[in-house]
């Protein structure tokens, strides 16, 4: 708007308010979270915050079309600035939050703070949408392999809802048949974890999804069709422990170039110590492929 009528003056109230709303907003935004995250995960404020802290480019592209809309009046301009402001302070949040996930360091590890979605997902598969921004991507993947382990799950064409992979029926009764097999005692936690990595190695074939999508199946369509992926694997080696009473992460590994995660596995978590348990090939009991980068999905 201040270009098009530069001679109003609008160029210099703009310019002025948009620099002002970049500093504000940056400022205020750090300041708020730097005392919100002092407060524990499941306090409602941090909930809160961390959920729209990241959006406040939200409010500022809400302002930008009230100023355009109100483009005739005298506050117009300094609408447009402000928004602008904002959105421009967000970007460059953007910018540093890339240069962050996308470094070259070898062996960096993150841990996914993943925030709650309000979404619900078909049961047999889970489609990763192709307009999720990477830095992005990677954090809905993550949510969604926890919630697939840890939370029930609605399957839109028969409007029932499933229970958790670690809680599901069907999980449970092939997680306790399989320490039953090898005639173990369930709080030997190493040796367990080894007869469920060897077992689903033994059983679960590995296939590839369907080209050009990532396909997420729930843990008990695994234990019917016996084939699926690293992440299916991993999502069912996660259940069956877990309803076992054994704490377990997801790892994603990057082992081509570190900006991009191209396999991942389960780890079994005994004595704070994360053991990698990989399935899709015959690998021993805590072996973990080479990596440039990974990350660790906990499993709450």
């Amino acid at each position: 708007m201040g270009v098009l009528d530069w001679k109003g003056g609008y160029v210099p109230k703009a310019a002025g308010a948009a620099i002002a709303s970049y500093i504000l907003s940056d400022v205020a935004a750090k300041l708020i979270w730097k005392n919100i995250s002092k407060r524990p995960p499941e306090d409602f404020g941090r909930k809160f915050a961390q959920r729209w802290l990241p959006h406040h480019h939200e409010i500022g592209s809400s302002m930008f079309v009230i100023g355009a809309l109100g483009h005739t009046k005298g506050w117009s301009p300094l609408a447009v600035g402000a928004g602008l402001g904002m959105v421009g302070s967000d970007f460059a949040d953007w910018v540093k939050q890339e240069s962050r996930i996308f470094t070259p360091q070898r062996d960096l590890a993150d841990l996914f703070n993943v925030r709650a979605l309000n979404d619900t997902y078909c049961l047999t598969s889970y489609d990763i949408p192709d307009w999720v921004p990477r830095e992005w991507q990677y954090e809905f993947i993550a949510h969604l392999l926890q919630k697939i382990v840890t939370e029930p799950t609605f399957n839109s064409k028969t409007l029932e809802w499933i229970p958790a992979g670690r809680d599901h029926p069907a999980v449970i009764a092939q997680a306790r048949k399989i320490v039953s097999d090898a005639g173990l005692d369930g709080r030997n936690k190493p040796a367990v974890a080894k007869a469920v990595q060897q077992w689903v190695q033994n059983n679960i074939r590995y296939v590839y999804d369907t080209r050009g999508r990532d396909i997420y199946v729930h843990p008990y369509r695994m234990l019917e069709w016996k084939t699926g992926d690293c992440d299916c694997h991993s999502l069912l080696v996660s259940s069956l422990l877990e309803s076992l009473g054994i704490s377990t992460v997801l790892v994603m590994v990057g082992q081509v170039r570190p900006e991009v995660f191209n396999h991942i596995l389960a780890g079994a978590v005994i004595d704070n110590q994360i053991i990698p348990l990989e399935t899709t090939i015959k690998a021993p009991f805590g072996w973990q492929p080479q990596y440039l980068r990974r990350a660790i999905i906990r499993i709450p």
